[in-house]
């Protein structure tokens, strides 16, 4: 699979587009279900696929998800969620946003009556609202209560719990179907992990007599999940450890043998289009970056910094040319800045023969092959930003071709 050769197009390019593997989409979910806590009543994933699924396109990946079972999914936004809900899919969906009105779109409507849309609540404004909006739907709302232990980004704080529970009983038109908080240091911090997650156990562990038994408990982001059973609780909320990253970017040490195994499910190709011959001392691109130190064969890739492929890469990157008759392919260094739908790679070791050959030649920007100087974490590091980035800012101009 990782070697696999795009194909030319019947007019002889190569098509830039990403390659999303369903397949090793199931495997990943297989995956975090034999990491999970297993037990009589064992952890449900939550799939957080807000963002278009972090830009690969979240129909696609919303169905396959369903399909396998996956318990509950999470987006930001609610026309985030009314995509799903108007494909038809049933599985419940946490709403992260803190939203305190909802239109009167019917689709929306019979979600919340029937609780397969569950929002995320920060303030008591927001739970009086959705209270009143359920008097008038005739049902209860389902409702996550979001507790800030540390991520300062809204939501009650622990000294405000136990008041929220005693109120809640009074408000007859919400459901608690939800506690949960979100952690800002899985990948790197443990101390203050491990804090975050005590303080919110005791405050749920002080009010537990008034929290229904059916309430979901939930903490654990990608990394937190990877790192153990103390973490998992009723449910997690696995976003980039489903696409097959996530244990990998962890900055501080974890077992080994405590992580999922998991298959990058994206890459990224395109192809030469036009070769040329340089000579030493020529400079490359925009603002004159690069200077060559030797007769060069180069490149021309049509994708850019308009495409998604940072400017943050000049002069950094690698990418890894497929050599017609060649089994092996090779990898070539980007050159000079990155363009607004271009970019220059170095072929000169790679065109050992005749270079116009390599007309035409897939190239792969972003490989689903783990530890090579192509993978989306390598890139990620290179770029000096993260994995959620690279993939958000991948343009809708660039095709999605769903395998498997």
């Amino acid at each position: 699979m990782n070697e696999t050769r795009p194909e030319p197009t019947a007019s002889g390019p190569v098509a830039s587009r990403l390659e999303i593997d369903l397949e090793a989409l199931d495997h990943n979910v297989a995956a975090w279900r034999k990491h999970l806590h297993h037990g009589p009543n064992p952890t449900r994933i939550c799939a957080v696929i807000k963002a278009d699924a972090y830009g690969l396109g979240v129909l696609p990946i919303a169905r396959r998800l369903d399909s396998l079972g996956v318990e509950m999914f999470s987006v930001y936004g609610l026309d985030q969620a009314l995509t799903l809900l108007r494909d038809g899919l049933r599985t419940p969906i946490l709403l992260l946003i803190p939203q305190e009105y909802f239109n009167g779109d019917p689709v929306v409507q019979a979600a919340l009556r029937e609780q397969r849309l569950q929002p995320s609540v920060h303030d008591m404004t927001q739970l009086r609202s959705l209270n009143r909006l359920g008097e008038k739907l005739g049902a209860k709302v389902g409702v996550h209560l979001y507790i800030d232990t540390g991520m300062s980004r809204g939501g009650f704080s622990v000294d405000q719990v136990g008041q929220v529970l005693r109120e809640l009983p009074n408000m007859r038109n919400l459901n608690l179907t939800g506690l949960y908080t979100h952690f800002a240091t899985s990948d790197s911090n443990t101390a203050y992990l491990d804090e975050q997650h005590r303080l919110f156990v005791n405050a749920i562990e002080e009010h537990r007599d008034v929290i229904p038994q059916s309430t979901l408990i939930h903490v654990a982001n990608t990394c937190a999940a990877a790192r153990g059973t103390q973490y998992h609780h009723d449910m997690v909320r696995i976003g980039l450890g489903l696409l097959g990253f996530g244990p990998d970017l962890m900055t501080d040490s974890a077992p080994a043998h405590n992580t999922p195994s998991l298959k990058p499910v994206m890459r990224w190709v395109s192809d030469i289009r036009h070769i040329h011959a340089h000579l030493k001392g020529e400079t490359v691109g925009y603002n004159r970056t690069h200077t060559l130190e030797r007769d060069s064969v180069l490149g021309l890739v049509p994708v850019g910094y308009a495409d998604g492929y940072p400017v943050a890469l000049s002069n950094r990157s690698m990418v890894r040319v497929f050599v017609p008759g060649e089994r092996t392919p090779s990898f070539a260094p980007v050159l000079g800045r990155v363009s607004m739908d271009q970019v220059v790679i170095d072929l000169t070791d790679v065109a050992t023969h005749d270079p116009q050959t390599l007309r035409h030649a897939a190239v792969e920007l972003i490989s689903n092959t783990p530890d090579t100087p192509t993978s989306l974490p390598t890139l990620a590091d290179q770029a000096q930003t993260h994995c959620y980035e690279l993939l958000c800012r991948i343009s809708n101009r660039i095709e999605r071709i769903y395998l498997g």
